[in-house]
């Protein structure tokens, strides 16, 4: 079964997390722009680690383990790394919501487009 969200989808999802948390990710940037190219930035989203951070941002083998879609649900314990965004609000609060273009979304929708952009190849 295809998805119909893209990369371009994730970008926007984590730009609006960005943009309602309550600090700017000072030691990773916003690493799902960090090109400027949307190919470049799908590549490297898809293939590189977090800048500054030393973990790798997706997981291949198993997609739904990667650590940008975990830590956005809970901290990497092992890593010692809190959940994102630091000092939330995070997605998984049971009244998050934010506008992405002109739709409200919940943490939950969130999470749930993310699950399925990782589990269908997550295409560009």
């Amino acid at each position: 079964m295809a998805t119909s969200f893209r990369f371009s989808d994730i970008q926007q999802y984590l730009d609006a997390i960005l943009a309602k948390s309550k600090k700017v990710p000072v030691t990773h940037g916003v690493f799902w722009r960090n090109t400027g190219n949307y190919h470049d930035d799908y590549v490297f989203f898809t293939t590189s680690g977090v800048p500054n951070v030393d973990i790798p941002i997706m997981n291949q083998q198993a997609p739904l383990q990667s650590n940008f879609y975990l830590i956005l649900q809970r901290p990497l314990q092992d890593e010692g790394i809190p959940q994102m965004p630091v000092g939330g609000p995070y997605i998984t609060s049971p009244d998050y919501v934010v506008t992405v273009g002109s739709v409200s979304l919940t943490g939950d929708q969130i999470k749930n487009n993310i699950a399925d952009w990782l589990s269908n190849g997550f295409p560009a």
